[in-house]
């Protein structure tokens, strides 16, 4: 995208977050939301944005923990306030069927819309993306379902957009892999238990610190399988293999399967 493409899109996603007096913000601290904080704050000014972020064992521990540092790098003075939820409690997240992220989302939206409501705070917005509304995403049927608007989809930004204006704006996350739910590894109807959640974030975090940024491991009874960018798949079957085998043994995985599909670069 050429710079005037950015400064056009970028005034756009401005006029529109203007409608509001105040507004509070979905985030997770990727650079969608990110993204969107940032314009957010410059559009309004930091003292009408609020954050509200929603912890819960769906979301990796490292996620939460640089949700602040993420955002405070270049805004910080921003207002983010901190929810922790028991998500699994909704016996419908649990089962992890077709609809777990229409539900959940919408336990967590209405917790967030709730939120700012005690401060008076005119309207909900979240990041998605032109690109998420072309996906099977049951999570947006919640989103219109409670009003939650998504001006960045609105300005008709895409994913790549979104990344070359996080560069733009001089954001250090702009071309930071996307996080997803920790749900997302588990096999759908496979019931979600904390334990198997813990467990999955734990050993990503095993990868990560080894290099493998942007990795995914799918946990299927005693077998493992594991994703990898492209540039990453021949040292994991090369010269990592024994020592990620012996990893994945010592926390009762029988098979570890190597996905040869690589993960998106970013």
């Amino acid at each position: 995208m050429v710079m005037s493409e950015i400064s056009d899109k970028l005034a756009c996603l401005s006029q529109l977050i203007s409608a509001y007096k105040t507004v509070g913000i979905a985030y997770s601290g990727g650079v969608d939301s990110t993204t969107l904080a940032v314009v957010a704050c410059r559009t309004l000014g930091p003292d009408n944005v609020l954050l509200v972020h929603g912890a819960s064992c769906l979301i990796g521990e490292r996620v939460s923990q640089e949700a602040d540092t993420r955002i405070k790098m270049v805004v910080p003075d921003v207002r983010i306030r901190h929810l922790t939820l028991s998500v699994l409690h909704e016996p419908r997240i649990a089962t992890n069927d077709a609809d777990r992220c229409y539900y959940c989302k919408k336990i967590i939206f209405q917790a967030f819309q709730a939120e700012i409501e005690k401060e008076n705070i005119e309207q909900l917005l979240d990041g998605t993306n032109l690109d998420d509304l072309q996906q099977d995403r049951p999570g947006l049927r919640a989103i219109r379902e409670l009003r939650v608007h998504t001006p960045l989809a609105e300005a008709g930004l895409t994913k790549a957009d979104v990344r070359a204006l996080a560069r733009y704006l001089g954001l250090p996350q702009a071309d930071t892999p996307a996080d997803s739910c920790l749900a997302t590894r588990i096999a759908p109807f496979t019931r979600l238990s904390p334990a198997v959640l813990q467990l999955v974030d734990t050993m990503e975090a095993h990868f990560r610190h080894m290099g493998y940024v942007g990795c995914r491991l799918r946990p299927r009874g005693t077998t493992i399988i594991v994703e990898l960018r492209a540039a990453d798949i021949a040292r994991c079957a090369g010269q990592d293999r024994e020592s990620i085998r012996s990893y994945f043994l010592s926390h009762g995985f029988t098979t570890v399967l190597l996905d040869l599909q690589p993960r998106p670069a970013s």
